[in-house]
């Protein structure tokens, strides 16, 4: 049935839905037959996710496993595969192709959720961007082509990893497009899972804000637009680059304007539930639950169990608490204002775990665990999984164990005597099996995600605390990679923290080329404390970086480097950022533009606040000044990598060997 207030058109659909045989292209890479010519053993295991750029110009080895009306299915790895579509790929070029051939192939898109990819016989003219580049505050403009369309839209490529959804609802009665109409829209939201996203033709007024703004107290009134409404659930715009989730009655019409309020967010499937009456009493919030084992909360139960999890209980904050199965075996009947204790909190995906035992000893706050990789830390082996085994070292946040294959980890550091670091290959049979008692120090933590990390022997030498790390930009630090992801490279610098090496920056464009375990030469240039984290670089600064003591309220030169929902940010060449929100953008600042500001406070996200003075128009070469000043380009040619490698390798092999090596760095 189709509500009323929701227009629906229907057309032919330029898409093509993919049918295959089980044998040819859906069937499980060991079900795949061998290969006239080539081999599926000639292509690695499995690639990581991370490592499959959807860029249209990096060129991949690949097989081809099945020809088909609608394109060639080829096997970029053993477990991986993707498309060749015939509808973009001219006929001659497919015709040369053939089942078992070598072929080489570029992705130029890939769907988060599907896992599937889609692939082209010649390199794109320009390089695809990163969905996480994507700015979704409904003011910034792209350019995109109409790619193909749907019964309910179209699928404009606007020159990211995948192609953005154009509704039909935002478009004027009777507008209607073709396949290659050039358009100017403005992203408006995207799935955090999947990398979907929308887009509008108009240019909103106000930009959308971040969800990580979001208030969720229950008491907070959001201005909000219906945009959809299915089976009594309306989708809400209400100002945040999320949408909202209200159920209504069946009579409400898209396009109703209503005061809506935040009353939970679920951060584990990114939902954000709204209501049409502000809360009795004010929702916690999720970092306002202690999550000591002492503190007791009136639960209610919020649904039926689920096998194999437990039971979810609202204890009256943004998150729904879990009762696990293995409290609900031990615990009296269930019933509504039970008191309940937090065991765990894990701010990353808002995971609480609640349990109807109080505990004797409180448990430990992560802001006060020590992450120097010496001090021992008594725990239990909770569970393990293929993320690697999770250990109760009495902390409101599990440590983490990583898996075998993670291990061991060998690399050198210069912030003070020559020290490997080297995570044991744990004995998963025994020692770690469920509820055994093990021994482990915390190697990182992270209060900004909720993550710690931990090994079961020390680090040889102490790990040192964020604030003593140098971050002026110029001190050359030595570290190992510890982990690749969507954002870039993660470094372990012997810190209590791992610095990130994110490829948005110029000058780190070699992190695409970093394996897990490669000892990197890195540069600090930014720190937040109180977010808890280190922005790296793989060239040195022009020039050493202000400390937070040394900003005083006087005026500084700086570059704006980002302009997205309404705030500007400026690097003034500090180790902390400015930040300058559109209330004080009077200049209406855009990327490139170097500024006079005056620096105003530092507010708790770590950022100094700065106010604008006057636009520098009269610098001559405004782009070099962006590439020198906050994306570490440097005049000196940089140390070759492969002898930095060398040489960092040849002192840890005599390092584990009881060799004295720390004249060798001097």
């Amino acid at each position: 049935m189709v509500k009323s207030g929701v227009k629906f058109r229907w057309r032919k659909t330029a898409t093509v839905t993919l049918t295959s045989t089980p044998s040819q292209h859906s069937a499980a890479p060991g079900d795949w037959p061998k290969l006239n010519g080539a081999n599926l053993d000639s292509l690695p295991e499995k690639v990581s996710w991370a490592r499959l750029w959807a860029d249209g110009v990096t060129p991949r080895k690949g097989v081809v496993l099945a020809m088909q009306d609608y394109g060639a299915v080829i096997a970029i790895s053993q477990a991986q595969k993707g498309l060749v579509p015939a509808s973009a790929t001219s006929a001659s070029e497919l015709a040369q192709l053939a089942r078992g051939a070598p072929v080489m192939v570029y992705i130029t898109s890939k769907s988060f959720d599907t896992q599937k990819f889609n692939l082209a016989l010649t390199p794109s003219a320009e390089p695809s961007q990163r969905l996480f580049r994507m700015k979704c505050d409904g003011r910034h403009p792209y350019s995109g082509v109409v790619s193909s369309i749907a019964d309910f839209g179209y699928f404009v490529d606007v020159g990211f990893e995948r192609p953005g959804f154009l509704p039909l609802r935002e478009l004027p009665e009777g507008t209607e497009f073709n396949i290659g109409d050039q358009l100017t829209v403005y992203a408006t939201s995207q799935h955090w899972r999947s990398g979907r996203f929308n887009l509008s033709l108009r240019q909103l007024e106000k930009p959308k804000k971040p969800k990580q703004h979001l208030i969720v107290d229950g008491l907070t009134p959001y201005q909000g637009i219906i945009q959809a409404v299915v089976d009594r659930v309306a989708v809400i715009d209400f100002g945040f680059d999320a949408r909202g989730m209200l159920l209504v009655d069946d009579d409400v019409e898209v396009g109703t304007e209503l005061t809506v309020y935040a009353v939970r967010r679920m951060r584990r499937n990114r939902r954000v539930f709204l209501s049409r009456t502000p809360s009795i009493r004010r929702v916690l919030m999720l970092k306002d639950v202690v999550a000591d084992g002492q503190t007791p909360y009136s639960a209610k139960i919020a649904g039926p169990p689920r096998p194999g999890f437990g039971v979810n209980l609202d204890i009256g904050c943004e998150e729904l608490a879990l009762l696990p199965d293995h409290e609900i075996a031990v615990a009296p009947p269930l019933e509504d204002g039970m008191p309940v204790y937090i065991q765990h909190k894990t701010a990353f995906n808002g995971l609480l775990l609640a349990s109807t035992t109080r505990r004797a000893v409180p448990r430990e706050r992560l802001t006060a665990l020590q992450a120097d990789g010496w001090t021992p830390y008594e725990g239990v082996v909770m569970r393990r999984n293929e993320s690697g085994t999770l250990v109760d070292i009495g902390c409101e946040v599990p440590g983490l164990l990583l898996p075998k294959e993670e291990l061991p980890q060998v690399a050198m550091t210069r912030q003070g005597p020559v020290a490997a670091l080297l995570r044991p290959v744990p004995d998963p049979e025994e020692r770690l099996r469920a509820g055994a008692k093990v021994t482990v120090y915390v190697w990182s933590k992270s209060c900004f995600t909720g993550r710690v990390h931990v090994a079961l022997e020390p680090r040889p030498q102490q790990g040192m605390p964020l604030h003593l790390l140098p971050v002026d930009g110029v001190t050359p630090l030595v570290g190992m990679v510890a982990s690749i992801s969507e954002v870039g490279a993660y470094v372990d610098l012997g810190c209590e923290l791992l610095g990130r090496l994110g490829r948005r920056e110029r000058g780190n464009e070699r992190t695409r080329e970093l394996s897990k375990g490669d000892v990197v030469e890195v540069f600090a240039r930014r720190r937040n404390l109180e977010g808890g984290r280190i922005s790296l670089g793989m060239l040195p600064d022009p020039q050493r970086r202000l400390s937070i003591d040394d900003v005083g309220r006087g005026e500084h030169e700086g570059i704006v480097v980002s302009v997205q929902h309404g705030v500007a940010f400026i690097d003034f060449y500090c180790e902390v950022s400015g930040m300058c929100s559109e209330l004080l953008n009077s200049k209406r600042l855009k990327e490139g533009d170097r500024v006079l500001l005056r620096v105003e406070h530092l507010d708790d996200a770590g950022r100094f606040l700065v106010v604008p003075l006057k636009i520098l128009h009269d610098h001559p070469q405004v782009e070099a000044e962006i590439e020198a000043r906050h994306f570490g380009m440097c005049s000196r040619p940089p140390k070759p990598l492969r002898e930095n490698e060398i040489l960092y390798k040849d002192l840890v092999q005599n390092f584990l060997r009881g060799k004295k090596c720390s004249t060798l760095l001097e």
